[in-house]
This record gives structure tokens, sequence and C-alpha cells, in this order.
């Protein structure tokens, strides 16, 4: 996994099928785009989504829709949701939810979700959760942390980071950081309890205030 800034993350199947998430910025890529790839957008926001790349991109995609993807060895399925308090109106989001089940591991973005809480029907859909991708605010008893309570993945890969939000973080998980890319991810690696990772340029000053350890020494 390659995490791009904001919430543009990056995920290369065993199999080689490259995943694009809300890719805003092309340039940050570590190869350019192929056919057979898969570009999903969580919603139409500028710092999440980019018209043109989208236009352009030769594979397949979901462009903020529900809907679901079959390629070697990756399932996609994407669900609507809401980038505001308020659950959404039946099949339509302002936000959508990709569940992704790649190499035995199911991987989670929830994009900008704003609910306070994930629906009955949203749990059910997202089933088991090993890996949470997730926009990261500063909330200590708020809708992110209510939302991971919901589905305890055992890691959560923090995205779209407010002030503050690492120190808190740490106050209700164990703490990571990482400097290299990729992170690889695998059944193996994944730690017992929910965890979170930090990723970045930013991931070794976080991890120095957190006093955290690095993620490929554990």
């Amino acid at each position: 996994m390659y995490y791009e800034e904001v919430a543009q993350v990056e995920i290369v199947s065993p199999r080689g099928v490259r995943i694009l998430i809300d890719v805003h910025e092309p340039k940050n890529l570590p190869q350019q785009p192929t056919a057979d790839g898969v570009v999903l957008t969580t919603h139409l926001h500028s710092d999440h989504s980019l018209a043109r790349f989208a236009v352009e991109f030769p594979g397949q995609q979901l462009r903020a829709a529900e809907g679901s993807i079959a390629l070697k060895d990756v399932q996609i399925r994407g669900i609507a949701a809401s980038h505001t308090a308020l659950p959404p109106d039946g099949p339509t989001g302002s936000n959508y939810i990709f569940i992704m089940d790649i190499g035995g591991l199911r991987i989670v973005h929830l994009g900008d979700t704003e609910q306070e809480a994930l629906t009955a029907e949203q749990v059910a859909a997202i089933g088991r959760t090993d890996v949470a991708i997730a926009e990261f605010w500063v909330e200590p008893k708020g809708r992110f942390y209510r939302i991971m309570d919901q589905r305890k993945p055992l890691l959560i890969v923090a995205t779209h980071l407010g002030v503050g939000a690492p120190e808190r973080a740490k106050e209700k998980w164990s703490s990571y950081w990482s400097g290299a890319q990729p992170l690889i991810l695998s059944t193996g690696r994944l730690p017992r309890e929910t965890s979170v990772v930090f990723l970045g340029y930013l991931a070794d000053a976080f991890g120095e205030l957190l006093k955290a350890p690095e993620w490929r020494t554990r």
C-alpha cells in the first residue's frame, strides 16, 4: 500500500492489480496507470478527485457510485454513504465506501464519511474489517471513533489528518509510523488489536511526537 497524501491511496494486490483511490495528484503515483488497473473515487471534491484523470484512465473505475468490480485476485464493492452527519437517502450517496477483498484481507476505504455512525445496512455490507482507511480529525468521542468501534479493524491507516489527531489516537489505540513505501500488509503482519499507522511525509514527525515504534520494526 502507498499513501500519497490527503486520501489518495494505492493498493497493489499479490497478483499485481493496482487499485488507485481518490486520486487528486497523479504526479504522486509511483508509475503511470494501465488498463489492467482500477480507479475508485469516494466523492467528487477536488482533494479526492481529478476529472481529467478519470476521463483519461484506461481501466475500470467506480466514480462516486455503487457497483462492483472483480479482477484477478481483487473483489471490490462500492456502497453509498454520506459526507454529512446524516445517513444516505436511499442508494444515492454524497460519499461512497469501498470494500475490497485482496490477498485474504478485507480493506475498507471510507473516504470522507461524516455520518455520526454507520447504518445497520452499511455494517452488514462491510462485515469483517481487517484494515480501515479513514479520514482522521480531532474528535475524542466523535464519529470517527464511533465508526471504528463499530467495525473494530485490526489496523487503521490514517488519512486527511487534522491537527491534534495523532495525540488523540494514542489515547485509544497503539500507534505506529512508517516511512517506508510501500507499506507491506498481510494477514500475518497485522496487530491483534486495533492499532493506527501514520504514513506519508509527516510519518516520522508523528512517530517522534508520539514516541511510537516504526511499523517495520514490530
